[in-house]
């Protein structure tokens, strides 16, 4: 997903690519009911945008801080039981991605360069750490998913 690095090291995301790759992840997720997807974002540069996304296509989302127990504590007032977790960043949203891990469900999660991919299923390679780039590939996943669930 990487066209070239850079000189001065930073990496260049091929658009291409990552335009198939949102595409599939669309469809995918096109293929459970809003009620089975866990939007979670601790970032602040996308809590508002993950929001969004989740309102759009009628999921449930977790933004902010995210408490260790949300997946796997029924006594806990915010449990939820999803079929899919789709987080924003696998570093800052490690207790969601502990917990998906834990009870065995997909996880889907933007990455970027740096992160890591332990636990991750599905993974859509961007820009996580901007807003704007956060926007975009949310609102286009949402319009794909939307698009697929009318069909």
């Amino acid at each position: 997903f990487i066209y070239k690095i850079r000189p001065d090291g930073i990496a260049v995301f091929d658009l291409e690519k990552i335009n198939e790759r949102i595409k599939i992840v669309g469809k995918f997720l096109a293929r459970y009911d809003p009620q089975d997807i866990l939007v979670v974002c601790r970032r602040k540069s996308g809590v508002q945008h993950a929001k969004k996304f989740a309102e759009a296509i009628g999921a449930h989302y977790h933004v902010g801080r995210y408490l260790p127990g949300t997946l796997t504590n029924v006594n806990y007032e915010k449990y939820v039981e999803p079929k899919v977790v789709f987080i924003c960043d696998p570093w800052q949203d490690t207790n969601a991605v502990l917990d998906a891990y834990k009870i065995g469900v997909v996880l889907v999660s933007l990455v970027n360069t740096n992160n890591t991919l332990n636990y991750v299923d599905v993974a859509i390679p961007c820009n996580n750490k901007s807003g704007k780039s956060l926007s975009l590939v949310y609102s286009l996943l949402a319009k794909i998913y939307l698009e697929e669930r009318s069909k």
